[in-house]
């Protein structure tokens, strides 16, 4: 892996409203695959509820996407793709400047 893997837990606040982002790898897991995985936990919650899902993969973490929380066999209402971002390292205000809030 060329992109150090890190696990995130943040909040802000973000036009009068509270946006928290988590991303939890499970490192034991990553070792030992070949291939890429996604990460345990991914999500963007808004004041406490389900707002957006996140795609991602361990050997892949320059291109993500982020889509509106959906049941099942639901399509999504909106879905954003990040190319060239580390989502590692990406700021958590600058994706949210991406998505149609």
């Amino acid at each position: 892996m060329t992109n150090r893997l890190r696990n995130r837990s943040e909040k802000v606040i973000y036009k009068d409203s509270v946006y928290e982002l988590v991303i939890w790898w499970n490192m034991d897991d990553i070792r030992k695959c070949f291939c890429g995985m996604p990460p345990s936990l991914a999500y963007i919650r808004k004041g406490g509820k389900n707002f957006a899902y996140i795609n991602c993969y361990s050997n892949d973490v320059r291109n993500f996407t982020i889509e509106a929380f959906h049941l099942a066999m639901i399509p999504a209402d909106w879905v954003v793709h990040f190319h060239n971002k580390d989502i590692n390292t990406i700021p958590f205000t600058e994706i949210l400047s991406n998505l149609p809030l």
